[in-house]
Parts: structure tokens; C-alpha cells; sequence
């Protein structure tokens, strides 16, 4: 736990409210995995909220009724930061794919460099394989 002692009630309870930009910013998840339940398919999405709906839950549980909790011998821990955490990285995976599928930048459009001219190899040299492969020989 992030936020004071993980025992602590203090910390449950300033804990709370640690996911809520989280769980807000990744609310498409939540409204993908409804229509995808609703076509009784599941996806991605239907994960990602189930296993943080479920954490999210459960510390809101354990937060309310801690001494219910212990009482029964479990330990009330709480896992805020780790939906946090798990909405952030998805989100942040979402992103690098993103951007990922754009591709290279698009070259200028005054330039008229086609792909063949500009072909290099690793080390920055021009592929002469190509120039070889256009005049035939």
C-alpha cells in the first residue's frame, strides 16, 4: 500500500479514492466489456474490467467492513494502487500501439524521394541491391 500502513484504517481509507482517476480515464473498458457481455462474447476489455472491478470491490469491501474482515482471519488488505496500476499500463499499452500502427513518419510532401531511393541498411548505407534489381542487371 502506497498511502500510510496497509493494516492501517488510515490508509484504507485514503486509499479510496487513489483509482478513481484511474477507473475514470479507463471507463471505455467498462463500457466495451457491458456491450460485449451483452453480445454473450467477451473480449480484452471484459478481463481488464473484470479483474479490476473485482479488486476494486473487494477493497471498497474490506475498506467498510475491516473489522468484519479481521474478525474472520483474513487480512484486510486493499489493492487501489493496483488498479491503478493495471488501468495505467493498459492505457499506456493502448497508446504505444497506437502509435505503433501509424508507422514512420510520412516524408514531406514536396519530396519526391520514392521508397527504393531511400532504402538503407543498418549501418545508414543505401541498398545497392535495389538500384541492381531496377537497371535489370
Amino acid at each position: 500500500m502506497i498511502v500510510g500502513h496497509p493494516h492501517g484504517a488510515a490508509g484504507r481509507w485514503l486509499g479510496l479514492p487513489l483509482p478513481a482517476g484511474g477507473r475514470w480515464s479507463g471507463r471505455h473498458f467498462y463500457v466495451r466489456a457491458w456491450a460485449a457481455v451483452e453480445a454473450c462474447g467477451a473480449d480484452m476489455n471484459t478481463l481488464i474490467a473484470l479483474g479490476t472491478g473485482a479488486a476494486f470491490g473487494f477493497s471498497v469491501f474490506v475498506t467498510i467492513a475491516a473489522r468484519w474482515v479481521s474478525a474472520r482471519g483474513v487480512v484486510p488488505q486493499v489493492y487501489y494502487e493496483a488498479v491503478a496500476a493495471i488501468i495505467a499500463l493498459v492505457l499506456l499499452g493502448n497508446l504505444l500501439e497506437a502509435r505503433a500502427k501509424v508507422g514512420p513518419r510520412v516524408q514531406s510532401a514536396g519530396s519526391s524521394v520514392s521508397s527504393h531511393d531511400s532504402a538503407r541498411d543498418p549501418a545508414g548505407c543505401r541498398d545497392r541491391s535495389l538500384d541492381r534489381g531496377r537497371s535489370g542487371r
